[in-house]
């Protein structure tokens, strides 16, 4: 395992965080999250936390994806699902870690492979980030 970073304070927007390789340390208030390739954090709401990468090295470096979510989306996403709201004692604190499946994972590859489509990215990645956030919610 690499060393671990200088701690940065700032704020964790409403996103979504996967990392590819090395892990993260996020302390909020007394609560520490950790997540690595095998897992994911997301923040529904702006918090202001301290954040350091706790392995990474010069050959594996920290690597990570951040999709900030759009509340007016996943609102959306509720009313046409239908599904009652449910929330978790972590969810209540406006922040989670979450194990990383291999149908979000997808999902996150087929996003990032948009980039590579011009002609349709306008169309599809609203779609693709609509099925991510129904995975997560």
């Amino acid at each position: 395992m690499g060393r671990a970073h200088r701690a940065d304070k700032l704020y964790a927007k409403r996103e979504h965080l996967l990392i590819a390789q090395g892990t993260k340390r996020v302390l909020l208030g007394e609560e520490t999250y950790v997540y690595d390739a095998t897992s994911f954090l997301i923040s529904s709401v702006d918090l202001p936390v301290v954040a350091n990468i706790v392995e990474a090295t010069k050959k594996k470096p920290y690597l990570g994806l951040v999709l900030e979510l759009d509340l007016r989306e996943i609102s959306q996403l509720m009313v046409d699902s239908g599904l009652p709201l449910t929330r978790s004692r972590q969810a209540q604190k406006g922040m989670a870690v979450g194990k990383l499946s291999l149908p979000l994972l997808n999902t996150f590859q087929r996003l990032m492979d948009l980039l590579d489509e011009n002609e349709t990215i306008k169309i599809l990645a609203p779609l693709v980030k609509r099925e991510i956030f129904s995975v997560c919610f």
